[in-house]
């Protein structure tokens, strides 16, 4: 893609935002749900569970702080593999790292889907949007910038 051209640079720009921003409102609330959850790992461990079964405790706990991070490593893929479009440069080694990180992010993204049972398609629109905002278009937007990227070689 040629980053000289500001319209097509703007319309990325504005695809990201698209499709990324209800999702990155979810990682925004899972931040600050972050202290309740490191909160209840570590009464957990120091012999002082909650009043909860061992699954609503500890483990859902821990799969949502491993929601949270694996978004975050996502973020950091997206952003790096627009830095490296915007540079047009050749990644240098970094490709491999960006293309990790992107794939993470997106097993975090279905993971997500999965705990929150947004499959379950219920007929309603409701459902329907939160699947298509929340999985479909962040999906869609990450492999059209992984086809963008397919230039940016690993040296």
């Amino acid at each position: 893609m040629h980053f000289n051209r500001p319209l097509l640079r703007y319309l990325l720009y504005l695809e990201l935002l698209v499709c990324y921003a209800p999702v990155c409102l979810m990682l925004g609330l899972g931040v600050l749900v972050l202290p309740t959850w490191l909160g209840i790992v570590v009464f957990y461990l120091l012999g002082h569970p909650p009043n909860a079964t061992f699954f609503d405790g500890i483990a859902q706990s821990l799969v949502s702080i491993l929601l949270v991070v694996g978004g975050f490593v996502g973020v950091i893929g997206v952003w790096q593999t627009i830095r490296l479009l915007r540079r047009n440069d050749s990644g240098r080694g970094h490709n491999w790292f960006t293309r990790v990180a992107i794939a993470i992010g997106a097993l975090a993204l279905v993971a997500f889907n999965l705990v929150t049972n947004s499959f379950s398609l219920d007929g309603d629109l409701q459902s329907v949007f939160f699947l298509v905002a929340m999985l479909v278009l962040p999906l869609a937007c990450t492999a059209h910038i992984m086809f963008l990227s397919r230039t940016i070689r690993d040296d």
